[in-house]
């Protein structure tokens, strides 16, 4: 918000009251964060769901596009050349 050259205004707005879902998880969260032991939680993760690959907070524009054009064969028939000849 500091970037940013308008000026930003905050105003609270009174939800969830009154809708019988909202109001549940209101006190689930509620009761979640009262607690004092943490949940134990199985964070395995199965081979087919461990997908790695280009980290984004860490490639420029210019290495992305690098790779998906080293990556990217495309096979073209004569009349779809043809027409990306006359665009």
């Amino acid at each position: 918000m500091q970037q940013c050259s308008a000026p930003t205004a905050f105003k609270w707005i009174k939800g969830h009251n009154g809708h019988l879902g909202n109001e549940k998880v209101d006190q689930l969260a509620n009761d979640g964060a009262r607690k004092n032991e943490y949940d134990n939680i199985d964070t395995y993760v199965p081979k087919n769901f461990d997908l790695q690959g280009a980290k984004l907070a860490s490639i420029s524009q210019h290495l992305a596009y690098k790779g998906i054009t080293e990556k990217t064969h495309l096979e073209y028939n004569c009349p779809t050349l043809s027409l990306l000849d006359i665009t």
